[in-house]
């Protein structure tokens, strides 16, 4: 019973998560429980109402305020676990310091660990960042490189010919720069992928 009613509330979760405001049809309906077990379920704070209240009444709807909050409570029974903090902290979600006292606890330290590794993968992420630009930079400095070269060989005006020089000579320092820089971030992204894995190996084991 309780991995069936899990699986429901994710997938009400996962409906509604993405909604800035609710359309039409969600107003009309008018399913504040199961709305209110959404918003719950992904964390929202109490506050998420006024957002859904200002989207219906655009529409002429109002909103049921104790189906919304008697639904949300539901939800986020689900919400304050631990798991479910793990999960927030490693995908990098905000949390809202939406659980009651008896369950943050063990919530947000939970989400403080899953906070670690997004942190670590984060680290992996910006230095395949900066590795791709430099890539990039390479290979504009590469054609530039080539045209250099084609006007300093084929061009009869001898001033062209001298700025295309200096274009080269500058070009190929650059291009020793980013090279140096290369090497160098693939050691540091060793190193963080090598730290993220461990980060993750070792908190991965308690939830």
């Amino acid at each position: 019973m309780r991995i069936a009613a899990t699986a429901a509330l994710i997938g009400v979760a996962a409906l509604l998560s993405g909604c800035g405001t609710l359309g039409r049809a969600e107003c009309e309906i008018g399913d504040w429980r199961t709305i209110g077990i959404a918003d719950g379920a992904n964390g929202q704070p109490a506050s998420r109402i006024g957002r859904h209240a200002e989207a219906c009444a655009s529409f002429g709807v109002g909103v049921n305020l104790d189906e919304y909050t008697a639904g949300r409570e539901i939800g986020l029974r689900e919400y304050c676990r631990p798991a479910r903090g793990f999960q927030a902290g490693r995908a990098g979600e905000r949390y809202f310091g939406v659980c009651p006292a008896d369950k943050a606890t063990a919530f947000e330290a939970a989400y403080e660990d899953g906070r670690r590794v997004y942190e670590a993968n984060r680290e992996v992420r910006d230095i395949e960042s900066d590795i791709a630009s430099a890539e990039r930079r390479l290979e504009r400095l590469d054609d530039e490189a080539a045209e250099a070269e084609r006007v300093a060989v084929d061009s009869a005006d001898a001033n062209a010919r001298a700025a295309a020089i200096s274009d080269l000579r500058r070009v190929t320092e650059e291009r020793g720069r980013i090279r140096s820089d290369l090497v160098e971030l693939g050691v540091r992204l060793g190193r963080a992928e090598a730290a993220a894995e461990a980060v993750e190996r070792e908190l991965l084991l308690r939830y």
